[in-house]
């Protein structure tokens, strides 16, 4: 181990080798000193440059010892620290995979909890649906229940909106609504003019009869909405009448005692044996007829100047278009007008008419037909052939993106259509 006292600088080895060269140069004079001037510079440098070596290789291998000694606390705490690491890093591996093995647990537990509620929806849908189902058919039951009765010259027949009065000598009709359901005849219909009668509206039923479906139409338009029932055949006025007084809607409705045609005017009536049958046009079997009368003819343009109106229902045994000519300003002021009206090919054969002039009277107004199923209200599609083959059918009309269509929708009514 080299002393400290050994150990000399550069520095003092610069110093020491200029002085020695300060005194040569003065015993030996100024031009000696000048001459030696390079190898004297060039001395020292080596000189350096031998010390360092020297210095570098002695010291080593002692600081070599000395940086083990001052870094072997360090190493060791090091290697604590990384053992520490790795067993913490062990455990955040168990812990993540423990973690994880509990999260496909819960995971399994929440498709278990959902599938649970699923099912347990859907059996309260099914319940809802059997109770709902049970409480119409208890309802339907205790209204079919409900007698008859006779009042003077009719039968009062109890249906799911109120009472309808039937005249005493119409024996078949009578037994066709006793037969029926609580929702009466055309069940189907009947739902469709409810859907598409607003609250608040305007509802024209042409061709009102004893008022079954003007029965529908106030109780859809409610207080606030009106009721226009027209009705030519005098006859039936007093039970149509009955039927809005007994049930509380005479209030909602106005009872026009007059036909609807394409011209105002007096027209002949052929009145029929059976009601709901009498027409304008002529029946062809005239021993149907029981007398043949004169009525007034308006225009629905000429009734309803500046108004608009909701749902016209027609049920004209043939005279529809008529209706439709004279109440065209009146369809294409009213957007959100929805049309009900009876498809009979007798009728068409006894008027005269074609299918496709026919269903382009509708459709030049830019609406478009659907067929009612009896006894669902669903609607569908239908073609020419299809109509070709119908004795008789009710047929709705409307605008597409219209109001009527919306609530056919919401009322499940109307939707994906299936052609017939």
């Amino acid at each position: 181990m080299i002393e400290p006292e050994t150990q000399i600088s550069a520095g003092r080895w610069d110093r020491k080798f200029r002085s020695a060269m300060e005194t040569k140069a003065g015993a030996e004079g100024t031009d000696n000193a000048i001459s030696m001037a390079p190898s004297a510079m060039a001395g020292p440098r080596r000189l350096r440059r031998f010390a360092r070596l020297i210095l570098g290789r002695l010291s080593r291998p002692f600081m070599t010892r000395l940086r083990a000694y001052m870094t072997v606390e360090t190493n060791l705490r090091l290697s604590v620290l990384q053992q520490r690491l790795e067993a913490t890093q062990d455990a955040a591996r168990v812990a993540q995979a423990q973690a994880n093995q509990a999260l496909q647990q819960l995971h399994h537990l929440f498709v278990e909890v959902a599938n649970t509620q699923s099912r347990a929806l859907e059996l309260q849908q099914h319940t809802l649906r059997d109770v709902g189902y049970l409480h119409l058919k208890s309802d339907e039951f205790s209204r079919k229940t409900r007698p008859v009765i006779k009042l003077g010259d009719a039968f009062a027949v109890p249906l799911a909106d109120g009472y309808i009065f039937i005249p005493e000598q119409e024996e078949a009709l009578l037994l066709m609504y006793t037969g029926a359901t609580a929702a009466g005849l055309e069940p189907g219909t009947r739902a469709v003019l409810q859907a598409v009668a607003p609250i608040g509206g305007r509802a024209i039923d042409v061709g009102a009869n004893v008022g079954l479906h003007t029965l529908a139409l106030a109780t859809s338009v409610g207080a606030a909405g009106k009721v226009h029932a027209f009705e030519p055949e005098p006859r039936l006025i007093p039970f149509l009448t009955r039927t809005l007084a007994v049930n509380g809607l005479a209030f909602r409705v106005e009872i026009v005692s007059s036909a609807l045609g394409a011209a105002n005017c007096i027209a002949k009536f052929d009145v029929a044996k059976t009601i709901g049958h009498s027409s304008l046009i002529n029946l062809s079997a005239r021993e149907a007829v029981t007398e043949t009368i004169e009525v007034e003819v308006k225009r629905l343009d000429d009734v309803f100047h500046d108004a608009e109106a909701d749902v016209i229902k027609i049920d004209v045994e043939g005279a529809e278009l008529d209706v439709i000519l004279g109440g065209r300003k009146l369809i294409e002021r009213s957007p959100n007008c929805a049309i009900v009206a009876e498809f009979g090919l007798s009728h068409l054969t006894r008027s005269g008419l074609k299918i496709e002039h026919w269903l382009q009277t509708f459709t030049s107004l830019g609406l478009v037909g659907f067929a009612i199923e009896e006894p669902s209200g669903k609607l569908r599609e239908f073609d020419h052939d299809w109509l070709a083959e119908q004795h008789s059918v009710n047929l709705v009309f409307f605008r597409p993106g219209s109001r009527p269509e919306q609530r056919l929708q919401r009322a499940q009514l109307y939707g994906a259509s299936e052609a017939i």
